[in-house]
């Protein structure tokens, strides 16, 4: 009962994501950071939300991500895309996810000495 109710709060979670109202979307990100690794099924949306137009709602992204840590691994690819955001605390979050995530982000590393 406790897990399916975790998962629907994550579910909701991830659908606040897509929230016209940019405080909401970042509002759900920094949740699902805190929630931490048993967010790792929102993965997929925090990636998508790494390409918002708010830049508070990439930098919480980025940083949920990082908080999910190795399961996270899947978005190591766009977190080094991150680490090129015109918003330079978006990519300082970026580049401490793919501390965060660990071994799992060792393509990063010469992403990560270039930035």
């Amino acid at each position: 009962m406790k897990q399916k109710l975790e998962l629907n709060a994550i579910n909701d979670l991830i659908n606040k994501l897509g929230d016209e109202n940019a405080d909401v979307r970042s509002a759900a990100a920094d949740t699902l950071g805190r929630i931490g690794e048993k967010a790792a099924p929102a993965v997929p949306a925090l990636v998508e939300a790494l390409k918002d137009k708010d830049r508070n709602v990439r930098i919480y992204a980025a940083e949920a991500l990082g908080d999910i840590g190795e399961k996270a691994a899947p978005a190591v690819p766009a977190l080094v895309e991150a680490l090129k955001d015109e918003n330079r605390h978006v990519a300082v979050e970026a580049a401490f996810a793919l501390g965060k995530i660990g071994e799992k982000a060792a393509s990063a590393v010469p992403a990560l000495e270039e930035a």
